[in-house]
């Protein structure tokens, strides 16, 4: 179901110069990237603007507090004490989109703990 969600037919795929997949776009625009360390995917915006439409909140999401909304939206670390609400499905490991409490689409990460985690830490890195 995320793969046809993320990915529709029109979805193109970009291959490096040694003929493995690197980028999925959609209109010309990054979907998700292959991460060649371990084969996984990061999301881009659209990627994850397209999982915050198609599910439920909070599914996949960090939900931050207000007040630091803009400084995460410019690309800074999400710590645990400003997490507010967390898919707790969420392991450590898992790309995740970055929310405020709006719903509105601050960015995307990969999470250092799992969502249990980003609540019961007062210190430290989530995403």
């Amino acid at each position: 179901m995320v793969l046809g969600i993320l990915f529709p037919d029109e979805t193109k795929i970009v291959f490096s110069t040694n003929g493995k997949p690197r980028q999925m776009l959609l209109n010309d625009r990054r979907v998700a990237t292959l991460r060649p360390k371990d084969g996984f995917l990061t999301l881009g915006i659209l990627g994850a603007e397209s999982l915050r439409k198609n599910f439920p909140y909070p599914r996949f999401r960090v939900c931050v507090m207000s007040d630091v909304s803009e400084f995460i939206a410019e690309g800074r670390n999400v710590f645990a004490k400003h997490v507010i609400e967390v898919d707790e499905r969420i392991q450590a490991g898992n790309e995740v989109i970055v929310v405020n409490k709006d719903d509105e689409l601050l960015g995307t990460g990969r999470s250092i703990l799992s969502g249990n985690e980003m609540l019961l830490f007062e210190r430290g890195y989530s995403s």
